[in-house]
């Protein structure tokens, strides 16, 4: 069946199950969204016939496989995740320039984390999206010194892969 055009969110978990994320859990941890709106992108992936779920290994555990079909999506999926990079990192450039933070739509948020966790989006973007720490006057010190984005912005992805 042809994957007819895909949406953000169907994309993104497309390619997090190609890099080998194979649970909804995992999906989730990436995506930092909840299982429950991951199950209905994977619902909507398997009507269109490019996933398909498989009970694997002792603990019979579910793992989400791409058909024939879901590799032929692949090209299509990674257009679509770089034309959301490109876009997010030039909103987050403007409104970084303006001394704002970056707007967007509901739908470009939900896949901003995968597309960090895939390499797809510099972390620094997704860092602008952060709530800002209160920076006392008192003292002399960023609390932006200590951030680390690799691990703060990772944090909740050690689920099932």
């Amino acid at each position: 069946m042809a994957s007819g055009k895909l949406s953000y969110s169907e994309a993104v978990v497309l390619l997090l199950i190609h890099q080998g994320v194979s649970s909804a859990k995992g999906i989730a941890g990436a995506m930092h969204l909840p299982v429950e709106e991951v199950e209905v992108i994977l619902r909507s992936l398997e009507a269109k016939g490019l996933i398909t779920r498989e009970r694997a290994g002792i603990l019979k555990r579910e793992r989400l496989r791409l058909t024939r079909a879901g590799y032929d999506a692949i090209p299509e999926a990674t257009t679509i995740a770089m034309n959301v990079s490109r876009r997010a990192t030039e909103a987050a450039e403007n409104a970084k320039s303006r001394g704002e933070r970056p707007e967007f739509e509901e739908e470009v948020l939900a896949v901003l984390p995968a597309l960090a966790f895939l390499g797809l989006l510099p972390a620094w973007v997704l860092a602008l999206l952060l709530p800002l720490p209160y920076i006392d006057a008192s003292t002399n010190t960023d609390p932006l010194e200590e951030f680390d984005p690799d691990t703060e912005l990772l944090e909740g992805l050690e689920g099932e892969f």
